[in-house]
């Protein structure tokens, strides 16, 4: 027996083939599959059945869309995050040159009160060595201590107006009056 023998008959089976039936035959049975599938389409639509390739579409459509809304959505959050940072910029703004306004306010508020405070002290000051030469001309006797105090308050007088760039004008003559005094009353030991 031939080795090649079973071989040898398929081979010749298959040259006794009518060629064009074969290719015939698949294109008839290429146009039953088609014709099959319009048929399906045809039914499916007519008689509205959903397939699961239909379904699946479907399910992947919607998926679609859902992205496409978060999307829109975070784009809409990204534009309101943006809006509030130029909101709260511009608020911060407004906040900050209120604070620099009151601050401004309160500045000079307290350099108002500073300069009645140094005022006010000016005035007791003088009045004091005023009132202090006058009693002192009038004939009234005080003692030591007290000429000390009104010169210490003089020199006080002296340096707040030099602090506060002023002048003395309104205490020299009393002051020299109280200077020529109290060398007298040195000279007789504060007795009389």
């Amino acid at each position: 027996m031939d080795k090649f023998g079973g071989i040898k008959e398929n081979v010749e089976v298959v040259r006794s083939f009518d060629w064009w039936t074969v290719v015939i035959g698949v294109l008839i049975a290429i146009g039953i599959v088609m014709l099959c599938v319009k048929i399906k389409d045809f039914v499916v639509s007519t008689f509205g059945i959903t397939t699961k390739s239909a379904l699946a579409k479907q399910a992947q459509e919607e998926r679609i869309k859902d992205l496409n809304n978060q999307i829109i959505d975070l784009q809409k959050e990204v534009q309101q995050f943006k809006d509030n940072r130029i909101h709260d910029r511009d608020q911060s703004f407004d906040i900050q040159k209120q604070l620099t306004d009151s601050q401004t306010l309160l500045q000079n508020s307290v350099e108002n009160l500073r300069k009645m405070l140094v005022n006010k002290e000016i005035n007791d000051m003088r009045w004091e060595i005023l009132d202090f030469s006058n009693a002192v001309m009038n004939g009234r006797v005080y003692n030591k201590e007290i000429y000390d105090h009104i010169f210490d308050t003089y020199t006080e007088y002296e340096r707040v107006l030099e602090e506060n760039g002023l002048e003395n004008g309104k205490v020299n003559s009393s002051m020299q009056f109280v200077r020529n005094k109290y060398l007298e009353l040195m000279e007789k030991s504060f007795k009389q």
